[in-house]
């Protein structure tokens, strides 16, 4: 994970308009996770992001959800968010059956357990064109 010295304290009181989500994570985690109390210094892009992933993890979406969990893994690698690296990988584990793909979503260019489809989204969240080149 990338290393830096900045440091930001999470909020020790929540916005109003997270309580609804905190009281869903004490429920679930038996507290309130950090990263919801860091995105709690601006509430309304919290709930865009969250209303994004909701999106995303809909039903009728046209990604199945394992190739939604290579994508979402793979953004929160380039992102460098441990957090996000950690909850997006146990869900491709789950969704997938088996832990190899997830830990083989940083090195997808060199792996041959994804298909086509999977590769090329995981290019494509590089910033190429979704075909890998020597080097990724």
């Amino acid at each position: 994970m990338k290393e830096t010295t900045t440091w930001v304290a999470p909020v020790k009181t929540l916005p109003v308009s997270l309580k609804p989500i905190a009281a869903m994570q004490k429920k679930h985690f038996g507290a309130v996770l950090n990263p919801t109390r860091w995105w709690a210094r601006m509430p309304p892009l919290f709930w865009l992001v969250a209303l994004f992933v909701g999106f995303l993890e809909r039903r009728k979406a046209r990604l199945s959800p394992v190739l939604r969990s290579l994508l979402m893994t793979r953004v929160s690698q380039l992102c460098h968010c441990a957090f996000c690296i950690d909850a997006n990988s146990l869900r491709l584990a789950e969704r997938a059956g088996a832990l190899d793909k997830a830990q083989a979503v940083s090195d997808w260019y060199h792996s041959a357990l994804f298909s086509e489809e999977g590769a090329r989204c995981a290019g494509v969240c590089r910033g190429g064109n979704g075909y890998a080149t020597s080097g990724g």
